[in-house]
């Protein structure tokens, strides 16, 4: 029997999603407990118009995001560490603030296809002056794109 999950159901199926159950474990369970309901030729066709809207949604994301990737290649960030007489510095750069400036030229360019979250970034703090390579990660799971970078610190 074809149920249209409205929650989440272990090793069944997540929210939202049609699949196939038993008849006695749809009826016992799922729709007694407003758990499912019945997958009738109406639902079945607004789910696959729903499941293509989201693919196309994903698929034009996944575009802007390598698009992205490829401004940011071009941009240079730089960092400003304040430093004393003799060059020595007394903070650093760290890999939180490199994501927030990366987000930040992404949001001010105007796009949209981006969330805080899908930018990061494992380097260690920088606490040195002069350029550094840095490896970002822009987007999530099989859509990570992977950018070598050079950030710029100077001193004030």
């Amino acid at each position: 029997m074809k149920v249209l999950l409205l929650v989440e159901i272990p090793k069944v199926g997540h929210k939202g999603e049609i699949v196939d159950v038993s008849r006695g474990y749809a009826k016992n369970l799922l729709l007694r407990k407003k758990m499912a309901v019945v997958a009738t030729s109406q639902i079945i066709s607004e789910y696959e118009q729903r499941k293509e809207k989201e693919d196309r949604i994903k698929e034009e994301k996944i575009k802007e995001i390598s698009l992205l990737a490829k401004k940011l290649l071009e941009q240079t960030f730089q960092f400003y560490l304040k430093t004393g007489k003799n060059g020595e510095t007394f903070s650093s750069v760290h890999a939180d603030e490199i994501c927030d400036a990366v987000f930040q030229k992404v949001k001010d360019s105007g796009s949209h296809a981006l969330e805080r979250s899908d930018v990061s970034c494992d380097t260690k703090p920088i606490k040195t002056l002069g350029e550094h390579p840095v490896e970002l990660r822009i987007g999530r799971g099989e859509n990570t794109h992977r950018i070598g970078m050079m950030i710029n610190v100077l001193g004030k």
